[in-house]
């Protein structure tokens, strides 16, 4: 499991060496956050790392939106901070920017990469262990063509030898489209990036999440967070990241927000004391589609049943590392229904079945200090026969997220 720090907005307006210390300069953490000192600083985000077993993916401001400073001056400041937290913690990835493409950022894939070259140098000469991940464009702006940004950040850098990272919100217009598409054009990226760079990419999703609707900025966008972390982004989180995994290119998919009680996209919610966390929804679906990240995922064709165009069903089948086969499954439909599924292998056995399946009694349902299993895990069990052709029903709860692990008992 990656940890990525600071993440967000915030990686491109601070210096991660600036939150060290016991006098942290006050900082805005987001464009709806107020100016205060970040006390999870670099130190603590190293050791926290450590403590749960986590790997670390340092973000690295190379554009600096609110200073301003000369790019060979942020390569400076990076390796400074970078050497702190090696001092305390080992880092997998360092991510060169957070979202270069956004408009008060006034720049296009060249001018990106430009940006970006010192700080790059610097990690392929001081830091040759850590891998570099840069920003693609994802979704085609107002102000900026896709294909254009990504054509002018690989010739910027001169093709260099590194990861790309890529940002979906999906699910909240004017903010977010349909899941579906979000990947599809995960899959156009892809491919794109393979023909500029001559060879397989490795495509990284290092934020996604249900847009909860409207602009930043806008009266009431506050009270529509919840769409980010109710019963209904679990859902399309989860249709997102079952889908992302079927992608070989595509070695991790990192969700927005590790702990936002002031902000949306939250994983974990907060109490009355700053030590009371408890799951959001988002976190729980991610935490029932956790053996995905565990094993090998097997592309898996689902029947396209949509109802008003939304897919109402995606599953993913994976092997563990033990070899047991499991199902992650992400159900819209309103009604509880029996799914068939098809796999050959298992043809006249009889298996048994553990499943996990987090549900809400609706989709706006969402977890708070009074209501804390509003959205909850549930377990399921039971057994199902494969007939001769490999298929057999499984049952599906209504709106949910469920993970089925299967147990051969016939060989």
């Amino acid at each position: 499991m990656s940890l990525r720090y600071p993440g967000g907005s915030i990686a491109d307006r601070i210096d991660v060496i600036d939150t060290v210390g016991v006098a942290r300069k006050p900082l805005r953490l987001a464009d709806w956050a107020p100016v205060q000192p970040l006390s999870f600083g670099l130190h603590e985000y190293g050791d926290f790392v450590g403590q749960i077993g986590a790997r670390a993916w340092l973000v690295l401001n190379v554009i600096d939106a609110d200073g301003k400073a000369p790019a060979d001056v942020l390569a400076e400041r990076n390796a400074r901070g970078l050497r702190s937290l090696l001092a305390r913690q080992a880092v997998t990835h360092v991510e060169l920017g957070n979202e270069p493409y956004m408009p008060r950022h006034g720049l296009n894939g060249e001018a990106y990469g430009r940006r970006l070259l010192p700080t790059l140098r610097r990690l392929e000469r001081d830091f040759p262990g850590i891998r570099p991940v840069v920003a693609a464009l994802g979704f085609t702006r107002v102000h900026l063509v896709a294909e254009e940004f990504n054509r002018g950040l690989v010739e910027a850098i001169g093709n260099a030898d590194v990861d790309f990272a890529l940002h979906f919100y999906y699910d909240g217009p004017p903010g977010g489209p349909p899941v579906e598409r979000a990947l599809r054009t995960l899959c156009e990226r892809v491919e794109q990036l393979r023909a500029l760079t001559g060879r397989p990419p490795v495509v990284w999703v290092t934020e996604h999440g249900r847009w909860p609707g409207g602009s930043v900025g806008d009266d009431g966008w506050r009270e529509l967070w919840p769409n980010t972390y109710n019963m209904g982004a679990a859902l399309s989180v989860a249709e997102f990241i079952i889908g992302a995994s079927q992608i070989p290119e595509v070695h991790g998919v990192l969700l927005h927000s590790l702990g936002s009680p002031n902000g949306p996209w939250p994983m974990f919610h907060r109490g009355e004391h700053a030590d009371d966390l408890f799951p959001s929804a988002t976190l729980l679906a991610q935490s029932v589609l956790y053996p995905l990240a565990q094993g090998r995922v097997s592309r898996t064709l689902t029947s396209r049943v949509a109802h008003g165009g939304v897919r109402q069903l995606r599953a993913a089948f994976v092997v563990g590392d033990d070899g047991g086969l499991g199902l992650a499954v992400v159900h819209r439909g309103t009604q509880a229904a029996a799914a068939v599924v098809q796999v050959p292998e298992l043809a006249g056995q009889e298996v048994a079945y553990r499943a996990r399946a987090v549900v809400a009694m609706h989709l706006e349902a969402f977890n708070t200090a009074s209501a804390r299993r509003a959205v909850r895990v549930v377990p399921l069990q039971g057994s199902v026969r494969f007939d001769e052709g490999g298929r057999a029903t499984l049952p599906l709860p209504a709106q949910a997220v469920v993970f089925y692990a299967f147990d051969a008992v016939e060989r």
